[in-house]
């Protein structure tokens, strides 16, 4: 009897040991994760990933979209086949039951962080065929897989690496930017088909909307070798930074924002 009640208690013992090693790390957010001064305009959570060998940047990450969005222009830059779409037959809704036909499906591993606290999950996107001033949208089923914590207040989120955690921040001047592209985005003959997915996913991109008028004078600077390609800015903005915001802009013109790996 002795032993027996020995054997039970040396059991007991082994099964708590093993139940306190799933602990995983707990998340949370203090003034350290502010990498940048109180977002002034609520800046969306814009981030860059690497999707298919390829760095993608103006990646929106939305919580309140139930679908990972692909833009089929961003799918064609990324060199990958029309013929590995999934064809897919529905459609996706705005809020006020606006809609979008789906062209179709497809899963492709997506790298989020770097260095040792990069994580790799594969992502189901929805494919969809309209103009839009991101190339991706993340939604709740790769946030949820990732494990993701998102603070918009400090413009970062935190995701499970094993018993570490990841951050990434958002790319202050790439959403800010963003943002403005989406507000040019110029509505189409069918509005049935214009930005659904922008307004659903970020309301400010409704141009039907009204829009705060600007705080201060602006002025009409070039951004490019052609006397077109101009862009209005604040009177009181430093010669710096309007330096700086011409050659930023003028290289996004050259630019798809999509980087291969290999350069």
């Amino acid at each position: 009897m002795e032993k027996g009640r020995k054997r039970k208690a040396s059991d007991v013992m082994v099964v708590r040991r093993e139940g306190g090693t799933t602990s995983t790390p707990v998340i949370s957010f203090s003034k350290r994760d502010m990498r940048y001064d109180l977002p002034k305009h609520d800046e969306p959570m814009v981030i860059s990933v690497v999707v298919a060998e390829y760095k993608v940047e103006r990646v929106l990450i939305d919580q309140g979209s139930s679908a990972n969005i692909l833009y089929w222009t961003t799918y064609i830059k990324m060199g990958l086949k029309p013929i590995d779409v999934e064809p897919y037959v529905g459609k996706l809704y705005g809020f006020a039951s606006e809609q979008v036909e789906i062209k179709g499906a497809v899963e492709l591993e997506t790298t989020f962080g770097e260095g040792n606290h990069a994580r790799i999950i594969p992502v189901l996107y929805t494919i969809v065929d309209i103009e839009s001033s991101y190339n991706i949208i993340i939604g709740r089923p790769a946030l949820n897989k990732l494990g993701v914590v998102v603070s918009t207040y400090h413009l970062c989120m935190k995701y499970p690496v094993g018993k570490e955690i990841g951050r990434m921040w958002a790319d202050h001047q790439v959403a800010r930017c963003s943002y403005e592209d989406s507000l040019r985005i110029v509505s189409q003959a069918n509005m049935s088909d214009v930005n659904v997915l922008d307004m659903d996913l970020d309301p400010r991109c409704d141009d039907d909307r009204e829009r705060p008028l600007p705080a201060e004078d602006l002025k009409e600077i070039n951004i490019g070798p052609d006397p077109t390609h101009t862009m209005k800015i604040g009177t009181t903005l430093k010669q710096e930074d309007e330096n700086h915001l011409i050659s930023f802009k003028a290289r996004g013109r050259e630019s798809p924002y999509l980087f291969s790996m290999r350069e």
